[in-house]
């Protein structure tokens, strides 16, 4: 096997751009996993604990008794331990990546390491490694860990088990089946460990493919088709939103209507290719100035274009429709046939109220409707506000 195949094998990732979110998502399911299993394994051991207690009183006691006995002392010392640590990070909303490594690894590890010294001390006694073996599989089944770590948490523990077990098991024949089940069921549990991790990736990847799709349509079912900015059922949406925000907070809103001048004089002789060229280029300069307002702007119908803007009062949208209207001038688009200028140009209305549930929308709407029609009527290219 070639070392990329090697490489490609141990180490198994998400994209870059999601590493961070992935990492995230798998120590929340890792520590929401250690929880249960440390509360588990505390109740557990408090059991066997009492149990072995019970035995010394009994006098039934033997020396290995008393290593199982620390055992499961360990084990309800180290599980309080680490669930007191899950709780103060998961509080924490811990976002160290090397911090949630540790824990993660430090976790998986102990526990494997625990079951391990638990069948070595069988040795003495039974000669089974049941507890190690069930130990390795459980961690491989119950954590989202990333194979190279796995790997090295699996090949730490089993070399000292080995070793352990060359020093105390005396018969050669379980010594040798154990050796051979131990690093077959160490070889499996790590496959399966990283099966799992990369159907872990798998679903990540697959999540944030239909993310994406969902996040293109919910952007094609807003945008309009030849100016690429808001059409009108975002403005739908985002004018009843901010309607009702600023009805439950008593906050003004206003709105910009505006029209572009003698655009159809301006389709009728240079063309409609010519015209859809000019309505971009507006709606671009609209769009680009309504997001440095923070605000949002669509395009209402034909060659109209609407803004919404929450928590602004008349004389700060009559300053931004303005500057808007300026901003369209200086794009200097000719205009021949223009009545007003040689240049294309905008009418604006603007409209500012404070909702009440007296008020409605179309109201609203029809208001800042009006205050455009009256800057069409006089001369065209300037705002007016009512």
């Amino acid at each position: 096997m070639s070392m990329d195949k090697i490489k490609e094998c141990i180490f198994i990732s998400v994209q870059d751009k999601y590493k961070e979110e992935f990492r995230s998502e798998n120590f929340e399911i890792n520590l929401s996993m250690g929880k249960t299993i440390s509360k588990v394994f505390i109740i557990i051991e408090v059991i066997m604990f009492i149990i072995s207690i019970t035995d010394i009183k009994n006098l039934v006691f033997k020396v290995h008794n008393m290593y199982y006995t620390v055992m499961y002392a360990l084990m309800i010392i180290v599980m309080i331990v680490f669930l007191i640590l899950f709780q103060k990070v998961g509080d924490n909303n811990c976002n160290n990546t090397m911090m949630m490594r540790i824990i993660e690894i430090s976790f998986a590890g102990f526990m494997v390491l625990w079951a391990a010294g638990i069948s070595i001390i069988d040795q003495l006694h039974y000669g089974q490694t049941v507890v190690y073996i069930a130990g390795v599989i459980f961690v491989a089944i119950a954590t989202y860990l990333e194979p190279i770590f796995v790997l090295a948490i699996f090949i730490f523990v089993h070399t000292i088990f080995i070793v352990c077990l060359f020093y105390i098991q005396k018969s050669d024949t379980i010594l040798f089946g154990n050796f051979i089940n131990t690093s077959t069921i160490i070889v499996v549990s790590w496959y399966i460990s990283r099966k799992q991790f990369k159907n872990r990736i798998s679903q990540f990847n697959n999540r944030k493919i239909i993310e994406q799709q969902n996040k293109e349509l919910e952007r094609l079912s807003y945008t309009d088709s030849l100016t690429g900015s808001y059409n009108r059922y975002k403005f739908d949406e985002v004018i009843e939103n901010t309607w009702e925000d600023s009805l439950v907070h008593r906050k003004p809103i206003s709105m910009i209507l505006l029209d572009i001048d003698y655009f159809k004089q301006y389709n009728d002789n240079y063309g409609h290719p010519a015209g859809d060229e000019c309505l971009k280029q507006v709606a671009k300069a609209i769009s680009q100035y309504a997001k440095k307002i923070s605000a949002i702007a669509s395009r209402y119908g034909g060659e109209e274009f609407a803004i919404v803007l929450p928590n602004t009062n008349k004389e700060q949208v009559f300053s931004f429709a303005e500057e808007i209207r300026k901003r369209i001038e200086d794009l200097a688009i000719p205009h021949e046939y223009s009545s007003v200028s040689k240049h294309i140009t905008v009418s604006l209305g603007t409209y500012t109220v404070v909702p009440t549930d007296k008020l409605a929308i179309k109201k609203f709407i029809y208001m800042a409707d009006k205050a455009l029609y009256k800057a069409k009527g006089t001369n065209r290219n300037n705002v007016v506000s009512l």
